[in-house]
Protein backbone atom coordinates (compact mmCIF):
# COMPACT_ATOMS: atom_id res chain seq x y z
CA UNK A 1 0.00 0.00 0.00
CA UNK A 2 2.75 2.47 0.88
CA UNK A 3 4.24 2.28 -2.63
CA UNK A 4 0.93 3.13 -4.27
CA UNK A 5 0.28 5.99 -1.87
CA UNK A 6 3.80 7.34 -2.34
CA UNK A 7 3.33 7.30 -6.09
CA UNK A 8 -0.03 9.03 -5.92
CA UNK A 9 1.24 11.66 -3.50
CA UNK A 10 4.28 12.29 -5.68
CA UNK A 11 2.22 12.60 -8.86
CA UNK A 12 1.18 16.26 -8.35
CA UNK A 13 4.82 17.19 -7.68
CA UNK A 14 5.85 15.37 -10.83
CA UNK A 15 3.20 17.26 -12.79
CA UNK A 16 4.43 20.62 -11.49
CA UNK A 17 8.03 19.82 -12.36
CA UNK A 18 7.10 18.65 -15.82
CA UNK A 19 4.96 21.71 -16.37
CA UNK A 20 7.82 23.98 -15.33
CA UNK A 21 10.27 22.38 -17.73
CA UNK A 22 7.91 21.75 -20.63
CA UNK A 23 5.09 24.24 -20.31
CA UNK A 24 2.83 25.05 -23.22
CA UNK A 25 -0.66 26.35 -23.65
CA UNK A 26 -2.88 23.85 -21.88
CA UNK A 27 -5.82 22.13 -23.58
CA UNK A 28 -9.02 20.99 -21.92
CA UNK A 29 -11.56 18.71 -23.59
CA UNK A 30 -14.62 16.87 -22.38
CA UNK A 31 -17.30 14.53 -23.67
CA UNK A 32 -20.49 12.94 -22.41
CA UNK A 33 -22.92 10.16 -23.15
CA UNK A 34 -26.42 9.02 -22.25
CA UNK A 35 -27.82 5.60 -23.10
CA UNK A 36 -31.02 3.67 -22.52
CA UNK A 37 -31.40 -0.08 -23.13
CA UNK A 38 -34.00 -2.75 -22.73
CA UNK A 39 -32.56 -6.09 -21.61
CA UNK A 40 -33.50 -9.72 -21.09
CA UNK A 41 -31.79 -11.77 -18.36
CA UNK A 42 -32.14 -15.55 -18.39
CA UNK A 43 -31.11 -15.83 -14.73
CA UNK A 44 -31.39 -12.72 -12.54
CA UNK A 45 -28.39 -12.67 -10.20
CA UNK A 46 -25.87 -10.72 -8.15
CA UNK A 47 -22.63 -12.55 -8.91
CA UNK A 48 -20.63 -10.88 -6.11
CA UNK A 49 -22.60 -12.76 -3.46
CA UNK A 50 -23.76 -15.86 -5.40
CA UNK A 51 -27.40 -14.78 -5.27
CA UNK A 52 -29.44 -16.13 -8.19
CA UNK A 53 -33.14 -16.58 -8.86
CA UNK A 54 -32.96 -19.26 -11.53
CA UNK A 55 -35.65 -17.31 -13.37
CA UNK A 56 -35.72 -14.87 -16.28
CA UNK A 57 -36.78 -11.23 -16.26
CA UNK A 58 -36.60 -8.08 -18.38
CA UNK A 59 -34.91 -4.88 -17.28
CA UNK A 60 -34.47 -1.24 -18.20
CA UNK A 61 -30.84 -0.11 -18.15
CA UNK A 62 -29.89 3.59 -18.07
CA UNK A 63 -26.36 5.03 -18.06
CA UNK A 64 -24.91 8.54 -18.16
CA UNK A 65 -21.33 9.68 -18.00
CA UNK A 66 -18.86 12.52 -18.40
CA UNK A 67 -15.15 12.32 -19.23
CA UNK A 68 -12.61 15.15 -19.26
CA UNK A 69 -8.98 15.50 -20.25
CA UNK A 70 -6.61 18.34 -19.39
CA UNK A 71 -3.30 18.45 -21.26
CA UNK A 72 -1.35 20.34 -18.61
CA UNK A 73 1.74 20.32 -20.81
CA UNK A 74 3.19 18.41 -23.76
CA UNK A 75 4.03 15.59 -21.36
CA UNK A 76 1.47 15.68 -18.58
CA UNK A 77 -2.24 14.85 -18.88
CA UNK A 78 -4.89 14.78 -16.19
CA UNK A 79 -8.04 12.77 -16.95
CA UNK A 80 -11.16 12.52 -14.79
CA UNK A 81 -14.66 11.20 -15.21
CA UNK A 82 -17.90 10.00 -13.69
CA UNK A 83 -20.41 7.35 -14.73
CA UNK A 84 -23.84 6.46 -13.35
CA UNK A 85 -25.78 3.31 -14.21
CA UNK A 86 -29.21 2.13 -13.12
CA UNK A 87 -30.68 -1.30 -13.92
CA UNK A 88 -34.32 -1.89 -12.95
CA UNK A 89 -36.01 -5.26 -13.32
CA UNK A 90 -39.69 -5.75 -14.12
CA UNK A 91 -40.42 -8.52 -11.60
CA UNK A 92 -37.34 -8.90 -9.39
CA UNK A 93 -37.01 -5.33 -8.14
CA UNK A 94 -34.98 -6.59 -5.16
CA UNK A 95 -32.14 -7.09 -7.68
CA UNK A 96 -32.25 -3.51 -9.00
CA UNK A 97 -28.68 -2.20 -9.20
CA UNK A 98 -27.35 1.36 -9.20
CA UNK A 99 -23.64 2.18 -9.51
CA UNK A 100 -21.76 5.47 -9.15
CA UNK A 101 -18.21 5.35 -10.55
CA UNK A 102 -15.62 8.14 -10.52
CA UNK A 103 -11.96 8.22 -11.52
CA UNK A 104 -8.93 10.47 -11.84
CA UNK A 105 -5.79 9.61 -13.79
CA UNK A 106 -2.50 11.51 -14.06
CA UNK A 107 0.01 10.44 -16.74
CA UNK A 108 3.47 11.61 -17.75
CA UNK A 109 5.25 10.91 -21.03
CA UNK A 110 8.99 10.29 -20.87
CA UNK A 111 10.92 9.15 -23.93
CA UNK A 112 8.73 6.43 -25.50
CA UNK A 113 6.90 5.57 -22.28
CA UNK A 114 3.81 6.80 -20.51
CA UNK A 115 3.80 6.36 -16.75
CA UNK A 116 0.86 7.19 -14.56
CA UNK A 117 -1.28 6.71 -11.49
CA UNK A 118 -5.04 6.57 -11.08
CA UNK A 119 -7.76 6.31 -8.47
CA UNK A 120 -11.19 4.72 -8.91
CA UNK A 121 -14.12 4.91 -6.53
CA UNK A 122 -17.36 2.97 -6.95
CA UNK A 123 -20.51 2.84 -4.84
CA UNK A 124 -23.15 0.22 -5.62
CA UNK A 125 -26.68 -0.13 -4.23
CA UNK A 126 -29.01 -3.13 -4.59
CA UNK A 127 -32.73 -2.49 -4.19
CA UNK A 128 -31.90 1.13 -3.20
CA UNK A 129 -29.83 -0.06 -0.21
CA UNK A 130 -26.08 0.34 0.17
CA UNK A 131 -24.35 -2.80 -1.05
CA UNK A 132 -20.69 -2.33 -1.99
CA UNK A 133 -18.04 0.38 -2.05
CA UNK A 134 -14.76 -0.04 -3.92
CA UNK A 135 -11.56 2.01 -3.76
CA UNK A 136 -8.89 1.09 -6.32
CA UNK A 137 -5.52 2.66 -7.02
CA UNK A 138 -2.97 1.77 -9.67
CA UNK A 139 0.48 2.60 -10.96
CA UNK A 140 1.09 1.80 -14.62
CA UNK A 141 3.52 2.09 -17.51
CA UNK A 142 2.73 1.88 -21.22
CA UNK A 143 4.35 2.38 -24.60
CA UNK A 144 3.99 1.83 -28.34
CA UNK A 145 6.21 -0.75 -30.01
CA UNK A 146 6.43 0.60 -33.52
CA UNK A 147 3.16 2.08 -34.78
CA UNK A 148 0.80 -0.86 -34.37
CA UNK A 149 1.54 -2.57 -31.04
CA UNK A 150 0.73 -1.00 -27.69
CA UNK A 151 1.55 -2.52 -24.30
CA UNK A 152 0.49 -1.62 -20.78
CA UNK A 153 1.44 -3.08 -17.38
CA UNK A 154 -0.03 -2.09 -14.01
CA UNK A 155 0.21 -2.76 -10.30
CA UNK A 156 -3.22 -2.52 -8.69
CA UNK A 157 -4.50 -2.33 -5.13
CA UNK A 158 -8.12 -2.18 -4.00
CA UNK A 159 -10.33 -2.23 -0.95
CA UNK A 160 -13.97 -3.33 -1.18
CA UNK A 161 -16.51 -3.14 1.62
CA UNK A 162 -19.84 -5.00 1.71
CA UNK A 163 -22.34 -3.28 4.00
CA UNK A 164 -24.47 -6.37 4.74
CA UNK A 165 -21.75 -8.99 4.29
CA UNK A 166 -18.71 -7.82 6.31
CA UNK A 167 -17.09 -11.27 6.11
CA UNK A 168 -16.63 -10.64 2.35
CA UNK A 169 -15.07 -7.19 2.77
CA UNK A 170 -11.51 -7.47 1.48
CA UNK A 171 -8.34 -5.84 0.25
CA UNK A 172 -6.44 -7.11 -2.76
CA UNK A 173 -3.41 -6.45 -4.87
CA UNK A 174 -2.35 -7.73 -8.22
CA UNK A 175 -0.58 -7.30 -11.53
CA UNK A 176 -2.11 -6.88 -14.97
CA UNK A 177 -0.79 -6.63 -18.50
CA UNK A 178 -2.37 -5.92 -21.89
CA UNK A 179 -1.19 -5.91 -25.49
CA UNK A 180 -3.03 -4.25 -28.41
CA UNK A 181 -2.42 -4.85 -32.11
CA UNK A 182 -3.84 -2.19 -34.46
CA UNK A 183 -4.44 -2.44 -38.20
CA UNK A 184 -2.74 0.08 -40.44
CA UNK A 185 -6.02 1.98 -40.96
CA UNK A 186 -6.87 1.80 -37.21
CA UNK A 187 -10.26 0.28 -37.99
CA UNK A 188 -9.39 -3.01 -36.30
CA UNK A 189 -7.59 -4.03 -33.14
CA UNK A 190 -6.96 -7.21 -31.19
CA UNK A 191 -6.17 -7.13 -27.48
CA UNK A 192 -4.90 -9.79 -25.09
CA UNK A 193 -4.66 -9.39 -21.34
CA UNK A 194 -3.80 -11.26 -18.18
CA UNK A 195 -4.36 -10.42 -14.49
CA UNK A 196 -3.13 -12.00 -11.26
CA UNK A 197 -5.00 -11.10 -8.07
CA UNK A 198 -4.48 -11.95 -4.40
CA UNK A 199 -7.53 -11.07 -2.28
CA UNK A 200 -7.51 -11.12 1.52
CA UNK A 201 -11.07 -11.07 2.95
CA UNK A 202 -12.17 -10.56 6.54
CA UNK A 203 -13.14 -14.24 6.57
CA UNK A 204 -10.55 -16.64 5.12
CA UNK A 205 -13.23 -18.73 3.39
CA UNK A 206 -13.67 -15.78 0.98
CA UNK A 207 -9.93 -15.11 0.48
CA UNK A 208 -8.56 -16.32 -2.84
CA UNK A 209 -5.92 -16.05 -5.54
CA UNK A 210 -7.01 -15.80 -9.16
CA UNK A 211 -5.55 -15.82 -12.64
CA UNK A 212 -7.62 -14.30 -15.44
CA UNK A 213 -7.11 -13.84 -19.16
CA UNK A 214 -9.11 -11.88 -21.71
CA UNK A 215 -9.26 -11.36 -25.46
CA UNK A 216 -11.08 -8.77 -27.58
CA UNK A 217 -11.45 -8.17 -31.30
CA UNK A 218 -12.89 -4.87 -32.53
CA UNK A 219 -13.72 -4.04 -36.15
CA UNK A 220 -15.11 -0.83 -37.66
CA UNK A 221 -16.84 -0.99 -41.06
CA UNK A 222 -19.52 0.59 -43.23
CA UNK A 223 -23.10 -0.71 -43.07
CA UNK A 224 -26.02 0.78 -45.00
CA UNK A 225 -23.79 3.73 -45.77
CA UNK A 226 -23.14 4.40 -42.07
CA UNK A 227 -20.32 3.76 -39.65
CA UNK A 228 -20.62 0.57 -37.59
CA UNK A 229 -18.52 -1.38 -35.10
CA UNK A 230 -18.54 -4.99 -33.93
CA UNK A 231 -16.66 -6.19 -30.84
CA UNK A 232 -16.20 -9.80 -29.73
CA UNK A 233 -14.65 -10.55 -26.36
CA UNK A 234 -14.15 -13.37 -23.88
CA UNK A 235 -12.85 -13.59 -20.32
CA UNK A 236 -11.68 -16.65 -18.37
CA UNK A 237 -10.82 -16.71 -14.67
CA UNK A 238 -9.70 -19.40 -12.21
CA UNK A 239 -10.12 -18.78 -8.46
CA UNK A 240 -8.58 -20.89 -5.70
CA UNK A 241 -9.89 -20.13 -2.22
CA UNK A 242 -7.71 -20.43 0.86
CA UNK A 243 -9.97 -21.97 3.52
CA UNK A 244 -12.83 -24.45 3.69
CA UNK A 245 -16.28 -23.03 3.02
CA UNK A 246 -18.81 -23.72 5.75
CA UNK A 247 -21.30 -25.29 3.30
CA UNK A 248 -18.94 -27.84 1.70
CA UNK A 249 -16.18 -28.30 4.33
CA UNK A 250 -13.48 -27.70 1.72
CA UNK A 251 -12.05 -24.70 -0.15
CA UNK A 252 -13.99 -23.40 -3.10
CA UNK A 253 -12.66 -23.81 -6.64
CA UNK A 254 -14.30 -21.54 -9.22
CA UNK A 255 -13.98 -21.15 -12.96
CA UNK A 256 -15.66 -18.26 -14.76
CA UNK A 257 -16.04 -18.01 -18.53
CA UNK A 258 -17.85 -15.01 -20.03
CA UNK A 259 -18.26 -14.31 -23.76
CA UNK A 260 -19.76 -11.13 -25.18
CA UNK A 261 -20.64 -9.57 -28.54
CA UNK A 262 -21.37 -5.83 -28.97
CA UNK A 263 -22.62 -4.05 -32.07
CA UNK A 264 -23.27 -0.36 -32.68
CA UNK A 265 -24.49 1.58 -35.71
CA UNK A 266 -24.20 5.35 -36.10
CA UNK A 267 -27.74 6.26 -37.22
CA UNK A 268 -27.31 10.04 -36.81
CA UNK A 269 -24.40 12.38 -36.12
CA UNK A 270 -24.30 11.67 -32.37
CA UNK A 271 -26.93 8.95 -32.02
CA UNK A 272 -25.99 5.26 -32.02
CA UNK A 273 -28.07 2.11 -32.11
CA UNK A 274 -26.47 -0.46 -29.79
CA UNK A 275 -27.01 -4.14 -29.11
CA UNK A 276 -25.19 -6.75 -27.08
CA UNK A 277 -25.38 -10.33 -25.92
CA UNK A 278 -23.41 -11.88 -23.07
CA UNK A 279 -23.18 -15.49 -21.94
CA UNK A 280 -21.63 -16.36 -18.59
CA UNK A 281 -20.84 -19.81 -17.22
CA UNK A 282 -19.84 -19.88 -13.58
CA UNK A 283 -18.59 -23.28 -12.41
CA UNK A 284 -17.89 -24.07 -8.76
CA UNK A 285 -17.79 -26.93 -6.29
CA UNK A 286 -20.13 -24.74 -4.20
CA UNK A 287 -23.59 -25.50 -5.60
CA UNK A 288 -25.06 -22.00 -5.17
CA UNK A 289 -22.10 -20.54 -7.13
CA UNK A 290 -22.51 -22.96 -10.04
CA UNK A 291 -24.86 -21.46 -12.63
CA UNK A 292 -25.18 -19.95 -16.10
CA UNK A 293 -26.81 -16.79 -17.35
CA UNK A 294 -27.43 -14.98 -20.62
CA UNK A 295 -28.03 -11.26 -21.00
CA UNK A 296 -29.19 -9.62 -24.23
CA UNK A 297 -30.02 -5.97 -24.82
CA UNK A 298 -30.74 -3.32 -27.42
CA UNK A 299 -30.81 0.44 -27.01
CA UNK A 300 -29.75 3.93 -28.03
CA UNK A 301 -26.73 6.01 -27.00
CA UNK A 302 -26.34 9.75 -27.45
CA UNK A 303 -22.81 11.17 -27.45
CA UNK A 304 -22.14 14.85 -26.84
Amino acid sequence: MKYILSGLLFAPVLAQLAYAEDSTEDTFTWSGRISADTEHHSNVSVSEIESTTGEADSAFFFTAGLDSSWAISNRVTLDAGYNYSDRRFTEFSEFDLQIHLGYVDLSYEINQYTIGANLYYADAAVDRSGFLTLNQQSLYAARFFGSRVYGRAAFNQARKSFREFPARSASNQGLSGDLFWFSSDLNRFLSLGVTYLDEDANSREFSYQSLASRIRLSQRFEMLGRSARLQLSARWEERDYEAAHTLISQPREDTQLVAEANFELNIMRALHLTSEIERGRYRSNLAIADYAETRAGVGLRLNF
